[in-house]
């Protein structure tokens, strides 16, 4: 039920970050028998949300009348959720995080080209999610709210960019070769 993002804002948009449900959240299967769990708000945590759950466990006790505890009637046991792979290199990651520290904003992604797997992707600005599952975390969500740049948005999956501009390459290298 609890989350710790150890890279901090290296992973921030990959794997996104939870919250607490809303009205709307609710009625979502998963999460109507958890009222108060958190669920995945963006990235894979959103994306795998019911799958990250996992099923909640029940007891059934019986107590007397100041609330103490006389016996278990039925108990039934949690279920874990499912593990998550992803094809990230944690330390390229981390590399390309760094690389576009410098940047006011900006966007790396690192693709497998013969799998299509993503193997880094970074967007700055970011976020802490740790800092966002932290309560209280009014000021936080302030400073992100306000920042002109966005930092919740993944500018590698959520920026409108022109298709052109990687065949300009193509067009330069074909013009140096022909003279």
């Amino acid at each position: 039920s609890k989350r710790i993002y150890p890279y901090g804002n290296y992973f921030s948009h990959i794997l996104g970050y939870i919250n607490k449900p809303s009205e709307e959240d609710l009625d979502l299967p998963f999460i109507s028998k958890m009222p108060y769990l958190s669920i995945g708000r963006t990235g894979i945590e959103k994306f795998f949300n019911a799958d990250l759950i996992g099923v909640p466990g029940q007891r059934e006790i019986e107590v007397n009348s100041v609330g103490r505890e006389i016996r278990e009637i039925s108990k039934q046991s949690s279920t874990k959720g499912k593990d998550i792979n992803l094809t990230i290199d944690s330390s390229l990651q981390e590399f390309i995080h760094k690389e576009l520290h410098n940047h006011k904003a900006g966007s790396i992604v690192v693709m497998e080209i013969n799998s299509g797997e993503i193997i880094a992707m970074a967007s700055t600005p970011n976020f802490d999610p740790n800092s966002i599952i932290k309560q209280p975390n009014n000021d936080y969500w302030k400073s992100i709210n306000s920042n002109e740049l966005s930092p919740l948005t993944n500018r590698s999956i959520q920026g409108l960019y022109s298709p052109g501009s990687t065949f300009k390459m193509i067009v330069a290298l074909a013009a140096l070769k022909k003279g």
